[in-house]
């Protein structure tokens, strides 16, 4: 890990908890999470950013517009959604843009193809699991449950 990319892990969740509160502190540590963790190239970021700050208009219209000329304090409590998607994109935005200026893309560790081999072998292991018996495996008489010999009442003379 190089000396900047330590610099932006320490100062980035700082900074996105100082300028968004505890909103702020869990959208910088997904953002390094998906950085490091996930090996997420810059230009989804970028990409990621532009998307969120789209959507945050729509947000607006589904939770309703003001119905007079004048905005009351009330229409900014009653509209979190928007504001959450615009902090989360600018949060994205200025991650991006500060590992462009450092020269930082993607040089943590390379986890991605571990968890998806990880996934796979989990994967492997329920579908075995879930998986019908095969019919080696088949009870001795079909359809009549756990292999169970019947109970002959006969007295031994009559056997």
């Amino acid at each position: 890990m190089s000396r900047r990319a330590t610099i932006l892990t320490v100062v980035f969740p700082a900074a996105t908890w100082v300028f968004g509160g505890w909103s702020g502190l869990a959208i910088g540590a997904l953002i390094l999470a998906a950085w490091w963790v996930l090996a997420v190239p810059r230009s989804a970021f970028w990409a990621l950013a532009v998307i969120l700050m789209a959507a945050a208009p729509f947000a607006l219209m589904f939770q309703g517009l003001p119905s007079s000329a004048v905005i009351g304090a009330g229409f900014g409590a009653k509209h979190l959604i928007a504001h959450t998607l615009v902090g989360a994109s600018l949060a994205l935005a200025a991650f991006a843009g500060t590992a462009e200026i450092l020269g930082l893309d993607v040089k943590g560790g390379n986890y991605g193809p571990t968890l998806r081999r990880m996934a796979i072998q989990l994967r492997r292991n329920a579908t075995s699991r879930l998986a019908p018996a095969s019919p080696a495996r088949a009870d001795p008489i079909e359809g009549s449950g756990p292999s169970v010999r019947p109970i002959n009442d006969d007295p031994p003379s009559l056997r």
